[in-house]
């Protein structure tokens, strides 16, 4: 069984979510199930190979996935999907707030991001929810032989936005850890006074409105974690942090590095305005911190439980995510859940055995 796993073209210069994921399947894949494996990211590269399957990671780059497809349709290989998909009409919103650097959450923004969006939707080819987008989009799904979503939310939002009919080959293949037990299961060690958020700096991460919040938590360290992507934003941030004081921005780190700062950080938060699940926060609760996340329609809550293992926030409330972060300090909730049940499902052995089943089924399948 000869495998390509196909992504956007900087995946590996420019790391997000989807490297972790797409890097972390092959290598469970590959040790589990001894798979042959190679990542192409290129349509050059892509037409020069050999394979069974064409594994497309992300639905977000609908044109280089579609251009992916066509050259797995001419080779009539099979076609595996890993949408990566949310509800980015806010995310959208905040980038073009950045514009006129408006970058404080405020809640009216909402429903003015609700009102613009629909009309660049219905007028703007750029627009990822414009006829032409939807086109290409229902291509991608429309030739995809199966389809893995990281929740029952994100299938559901997928269909949703798009109008496709329901009864597409699907199976949820969930965001994930790499499981130590002995991480999980043994007590934490002692947390220090510090809240963190891993993320890329950009507004629809909503870092503002995490130092907005703890404008009045001084006592607590805040660090930002991760690359530096809108210079415009970060100096904003440089602003409102140094009114605030105590706070650090580490830039990009190690793998090794942010979890050594997951094991001592009290908080993580996340207060971010759309996240197919937000792998970080995954991982936070893996190391014993509390966690701060946004409410649907911004993250999948239900399929991860964060309403029993989170505290829920809403990211257009500066309000809401101080009440979250003081919940998080004053009512820990890291004892109210089996973490061994938890994390039997959501740890990468997990992912391998779903995808692997996903690509026997198709192999299997002679009706498409």
């Amino acid at each position: 069984m000869k495998i390509i796993f196909a992504n956007r073209s900087d995946s590996l210069t420019s790391k997000g979510g989807d490297t972790t994921q797409m890097l972390l399947t092959k290598k469970y894949l590959e040790s589990l199930y001894h798979l042959d494996i190679e990542i192409c990211l290129t349509l050059g590269e892509l037409e020069s190979k050999s394979f069974d399957i064409l594994h497309v990671f992300n639905l977000q780059t609908y044109r280089e996935s579609a251009e992916f497809i066509k050259v797995a349709l001419k080779k009539n290989c099979k076609v595996v999907l890993s949408p990566i998909y949310w509800n980015y009409k806010y995310s959208m919103f905040s980038y073009g707030l950045g514009l006129f650097n408006i970058y404080k959450p405020v809640k009216i923004y909402q429903k003015l991001s609700e009102i613009v969006l629909c009309f660049s939707g219905m007028f703007a080819s750029s627009s990822y929810l414009s006829a032409a987008n939807r086109k290409c989009v229902s291509f991608i799904i429309d030739h995809s032989d199966i389809i893995l979503p990281a929740s029952d939310e994100e299938m559901d939002l997928i269909f949703k936005h798009f109008g496709l009919p329901k009864g597409k080959k699907t199976l949820v293949v969930p965001n994930a850890v790499e499981l130590n037990e002995n991480e999980v299961f043994e007590s934490p060690v002692p947390k220090s006074d510090i809240i963190i958020q891993v993320a890329t700096l950009i507004p629809s991460k909503n870092q503002s409105g995490t130092l907005l919040a703890l404008k009045k938590l001084p006592d607590f360290e805040l660090y930002f974690i991760g690359r530096i992507k809108d210079l415009k934003y970060y100096r904003y941030l440089l602003k409102l942090a140094k009114k605030r004081g105590r706070v650090f921005f580490t830039g990009e780190l190690s793998q090794q590095d942010v979890t050594d700062f997951y094991k001592k950080a009290r908080v993580h938060v996340l207060p971010s305005l759309g996240e197919s699940t937000g792998l970080v926060t995954l991982e936070a609760f893996f190391h014993h911190c509390e966690i701060v996340v946004s409410k649907d329609p911004y993250s999948p809550v239900r399929y991860y439980k964060f309403n029993e293992i989170a505290h829920i926030c809403d990211p257009y409330q500066v309000a809401s995510i101080n009440m979250a972060i003081l919940d998080a300090i004053k009512n820990p909730k890291l004892g109210t859940i089996d973490r061994r049940d938890y994390f039997d499902l959501f740890n990468y052995k997990t992912v391998a055995r779903n995808t692997f089943e996903a690509y026997r089924s198709v192999l299997n399948d002679n009706s498409n």
